[in-house]
């Protein structure tokens, strides 16, 4: 840590939602932002993004502050004015907490102005645009490859969620090994507070959830959806995401804000992922943190931190028989379940956003050293 009393100047730049019905990436990025946004001289850096909301001269020469509970230094910027508010600003650091092509910017001036820029990769586009996004036209395909690129290679650091990502993003860039950083996701309070409202007690049914849209065809909902058939009347299974309603048996929902969805979960008993890729899903930390049981693909990030039978249970992407058998132990021993869904919970210890956070600030001040 810095010893002396001056702040580190950062600029945090990425996709900033006012709101609390977040996805994955963005929860990652207000959660570092507020955490250190009081320990740091630092703003939060984001773009006009709707081009039917947006005009050209905004996105272009646009500026407008973004209000937020906090009282943050939020700022709407079009290219120019980042580009004037970056000189301006003079930061140390520039951290990318997201993957938009806006941040591309950055790199125009920083071999100028001396700053360090490092990114979080929440994902490999370059794998996800070919694999998962197939709708997306070969032209924003191309310019998602070239902005990944010059990420990756003029970044300081990189932060990888995990092992698989790393090993994703080595079959489409060189990737320095020096410049790799393993870090987590968090997970906030309230979803422990959830834990400790938790009570244990025998149920005729179980209540069981999933998270999965219907357009994202890696989170494995098809396979979910077979893999329950047989057992499907013996529990109540809900799913959350942007979905149809396929089967009147299941309970589906939208997706929700962070205090609904921690409320949602002292009622629930089992967490599945069915998912055949997915780097460190918040929603899991939150769930285990809440002692909701963690039934996960070890295709999944935070599937790497489980211990069978002791915390969770792990079983592999298209294996139904594995996922249906684990879901029927928990039925039937209450012990079993109890036990699980207590050391489920411990994982808040781990992965509090403050010490998420306090990694990330460790990062900064020894990229400053280097």
């Amino acid at each position: 840590m810095n010893s002396g009393s001056e702040k580190i100047k950062i600029i945090f730049a990425g996709r900033y939602n006012s709101g609390e019905i977040l996805s994955g990436p963005e929860k990652v990025a207000k959660r570092i932002f507020g955490c250190l946004s009081n320990q740091t001289n630092s703003v939060f850096i984001e773009y006009f993004f709707d081009g039917l909301k947006y005009s050209v001269w905004q996105k272009l020469f646009g500026r407008e502050r973004v209000i937020d509970d906090q009282n943050n230094q939020i700022f709407r910027l079009g290219i120019f004015q980042i580009l004037l508010y970056t000189i301006k600003f003079k930061p140390k650091i520039v951290h990318i907490l997201s993957f938009e092509r806006f941040t591309i910017t950055f790199f125009l001036l920083r071999f100028i102005l001396r700053f360090k820029v490092s990114y979080t990769i929440n994902g490999v586009v370059a794998f996800e645009n070919s694999n998962f996004r197939r709708n997306t036209n070969s032209y924003l395909k191309f310019k998602d490859k070239i902005v990944e690129w010059c990420l990756i290679k003029f970044s300081n650091k990189l932060f990888f969620l995990s092992e698989q990502s790393v090993n994703i993003a080595r079959k489409y860039y060189n990737v320095v090994n020096d410049k790799i950083i393993l870090t987590t996701n968090g997970v906030d309070e309230i979803f422990n507070q959830m834990f400790i409202e938790r009570k244990y007690e025998e149920k005729s049914k179980l209540n069981v959830v999933l998270i999965a849209d219907s357009n994202r065809v890696e989170k494995g909902l098809d396979f979910f959806l077979k893999a329950i058939q047989p057992i499907q009347d013996d529990f109540i299974f809900s799913i959350i995401g942007e979905n149809p309603n396929f089967d009147d048996q299941i309970k589906y929902y939208p997706k929700m804000p962070t205090d609904k969805f921690a409320k949602f979960l002292l009622n629930q008993d089992i967490y599945i992922s069915s998912s055949y890729f997915d780097t460190f899903p918040v929603t899991t930390l939150e769930s285990m943190a809440a002692g909701v049981i963690p039934i996960l693909t070890t295709e999944t990030g935070v599937s790497r931190f489980i211990i069978n039978g002791e915390n969770g249970f792990v079983y592999s992407y298209g294996d139904d028989a594995s996922l249906r058998k684990y879901i029927l132990e928990l039925k039937i021993d209450f012990q079993l379940r109890k036990k699980i869904s207590q050391n489920a919970a411990t994982i808040y210890n781990q992965f509090r956003w403050g010490e998420i956070s306090k990694n990330y600030l460790e990062i900064f001040y020894r990229m400053l050293n280097d």
